[in-house]
């Protein structure tokens, strides 16, 4: 038979037992979260390293876009080539430009429409009446004409 001695015996035992495996899972546990840590903090770490990289490229870009406009302030204008001047403004403007030009595919345009001309009516009279209206102080539209030119052409005809 047990006494109670030995029960609080038994249950000291259980208790140590207890808290050593309590800090086995705890230190586990906390093993667990410092090196999830650790690795988001590396991930963190090589991100920083490669827009560090990047940002001394686009510095070195800039710098060496800065020269050759330099060098072409020192010359004349007459004597640097149209390529010359594109490139050293494509050098600059790519330099410190943060658009990542790495994807040559362009985003998918979701514009749908269910609208199309089918028939376009147009009489006479209505051409005759935006003609009449035309200001003439204008400069041209996309058609090239001038205002003063098809003003003159509605002066001109009898109606």
């Amino acid at each position: 038979m047990c006494t109670r001695k030995d029960l609080e015996e038994v249950a000291s035992q259980m208790v140590e037992k207890f808290k050593e495996q309590l800090l086995i899972d705890l230190k586990d546990e906390f093993t667990k979260i410092v090196d999830s840590k650790f690795n988001d903090l590396k991930t963190e770490i090589a991100e920083i390293r490669k827009e560090n990289q990047h940002l001394k490229e686009c510095i070195a870009s800039a710098n060496e876009a800065r020269d050759e406009l330099e060098q072409y302030g020192r010359r004349s204008m007459l004597e640097i080539h149209d390529e010359e001047k594109a490139n050293a403004l494509n050098n600059y403007f790519s330099s410190i430009s943060n658009v990542n030009d790495s994807s040559s595919t362009l985003p998918r345009s979701n514009l749908k429409t269910n609208y199309c001309l089918n028939e376009l009516t147009i009489n006479e009279q209505e051409v005759i009446d935006i003609l009449e209206n035309l200001d003439v102080n204008k400069s041209t539209r996309p058609d090239q004409i001038m205002a003063k030119i098809a003003g003159l052409f509605i002066a001109g005809k009898k109606y």
